[in-house]
């Protein structure tokens, strides 16, 4: 699995304090949810809730700017990936913001195609 954008650990979020994330998911459910509601809401939509020792291996690239997707969130699901030895890698692109890779020459565009390619070679060797 290539996670360029970072994980979707809403429960992680959450409990962090949220952000500008937060507002959006708030906003598209439904207003009248109870509490246990939202938090199985966010514990059934985070990737490390499904995560198991049978998980393909995966990668991600995240910008440490990333203003919109927090790097935390990948952190924590790769902290628990790494808990269940599933193979996996997670760059951290300095200096880089959400969607880091858009240009496909740009920095973070050549770190995402480099790391794809070494990752896939790695799973086959």
């Amino acid at each position: 699995i290539f996670n360029l954008f970072g994980a979707t650990e809403w429960e992680y979020y959450m409990k962090e304090g949220g952000g500008i994330l937060a507002d959006f998911f708030n906003e598209v459910l439904p207003p009248d949810l109870s509490d246990e509601e939202l938090q199985d809401i966010y514990k059934n939509t985070s990737c490390s809730t499904h995560a198991t020792v049978k998980s393909p291996p995966i990668l991600t690239v995240h910008g440490n700017w990333d203003t919109i997707v927090p790097i935390s969130l990948s952190k924590h699901l790769h902290n628990v990936l790494d808990g269940l030895n599933v193979s996996n890698l997670l760059v951290e692109v300095p200096l880089a913001e959400h969607g880091l890779d858009v240009g496909w020459f740009s920095v973070g565009g050549q770190m995402t195609r480099f790391a794809m390619e070494r990752f896939v070679a790695a799973q086959f060797s």
